[in-house]
């Protein structure tokens, strides 16, 4: 497998890559200088760091680097985005500390993952994340009780379910959460009962996992959250998923393998192993390698190595990286990729069977 993919020459995806980190090393401090040398398309550039939810990144480093000759305006821009982030993410984080009060005033203990909690946990500061939910994870009997806490607190579901069709929607195969949106607080919360739909990592019916969850201290306060281990099997499962068509979902990997060094490898390789999403996960973990520089042991560089399809799929999926416009959706491209991502054929078979003959969110909500 090769060491490193062939990365964009366009200069304004190269700047963004080497500030898509918390922290700028030698070698990325030269590629931002040799960037900003060049003739950049701010404009471009701006467009670029929002695709990829990078803005908050961006502004840090071209903020923090010595004086570099970034246009006034372009500055002013970075800076508007980087305040509203942060007022925004505050505003988020205060709505997810009322619904888990909420939600263990009536007995029903949550998870949140993702968005606030990965802004605390891995960038330590909640504005240089952008995010556009919540994520909450619940148990599988407790779900109908937490949707209708939300329900009454003035969220609307986003896709209607006939009350008759609620027991058929959680054993659905394709299903894992409830999307609810609050009107009035412009703020989306997705309720899960599984992390995923084909890999959840998650013990949800054993105590002991509950009572071994981690918690982060969140401002106002401090929530129980996913180990790192789970955590990162999480995002690299919901990257694959997603194609790994924003970069920020890499930057969150990367970063989280840079800060744990003590992470639990045996665990991850023999869980995705087991679970049968060797491919996604060495996928994402090739990626955040070969981009990002995330510190791998040998052990697992070996084992992404093992299956020849990991560095072509990676490759391809960089390809669509540095599209210079948002890739367009093609669901029999998309299918195919679906497909090759398949640890197995038997999951190939299931796949192709769930998206041809099973309804998704959206069509239970037409029933």
């Amino acid at each position: 497998m090769p060491e490193t993919f062939l990365v964009s020459s366009i200069p304004e995806f190269r700047l963004l890559l080497a500030c898509a980190r918390l922290e700028l090393g030698p070698d990325q401090r030269e590629c931002v200088k040799q960037c900003l040398d060049s003739s950049l398309d701010w404009d471009f550039l701006l467009q670029l760091a929002s695709r990829h939810r990078l803005l908050p990144l961006l502004h840090r480093h071209l903020k923090e680097l010595p004086p570099v000759p970034v246009p006034k305006d372009v500055f002013i821009k970075l800076w508007a985005s980087y305040e509203t982030n942060a007022r925004r993410n505050e505003v988020m984080v205060a709505e997810l500390h009322q619904i888990l009060r909420q939600l263990a005033a009536h007995g029903i203990p949550a998870v949140p993952f993702k968005g606030p909690v990965l802004a605390a946990l891995v960038y330590h500061d909640l504005a240089l994340r952008e995010f556009g939910d919540l994520d909450i994870l619940v148990k599988r009997d407790q779900v109908l009780g937490a949707r209708d806490l939300l329900l009454g607190e003035g969220y609307v579901p986003v896709h209607g379910l006939r009350p008759e069709d609620e027991a058929a929607f959680l054993d659905a195969k394709r299903q894992y959460d409830f999307e609810l949106f609050h009107p009035g607080r412009r703020v989306m919360v997705e309720l899960h009962w599984r992390t995923s739909s084909d890999f959840p990592v998650e013990s949800m019916g054993e105590a002991e996992w509950w009572a071994g969850l981690d918690t982060v201290a969140l401002e106002g306060g401090s929530v129980r959250s996913l180990s790192i281990r789970e955590l990162v099997m999480v995002l690299l499962i919901h990257g694959t998923k997603h194609h790994w068509s924003r970069l920020n979902w890499l930057v969150d990997v990367a970063e989280l393998i840079r800060q744990h060094p003590e992470l639990d490898w045996a665990w991850l390789m023999a869980s995705a192993d087991r679970m049968g999403c060797r491919r996604p996960v060495a996928v994402g973990l090739c990626l955040a390698r070969s981009l990002l520089a995330a510190p791998l042991p040998d052990e697992v560089r070996a084992w992404t190595a093992k299956d020849p399809a990991v560095p072509l799929l990676a490759e391809r999926l960089q390809e669509t990286l540095f599209q210079t416009e948002p890739p367009k959706v093609d669901i029999f491209q998309r299918l195919r990729l679906d497909l090759a991502l398949c640890d197995r054929r038997t999951q190939q078979v299931r796949t192709l069977f769930l998206v041809l003959f099973t309804p998704n969110a959206e069509d239970w909500g037409q029933r």
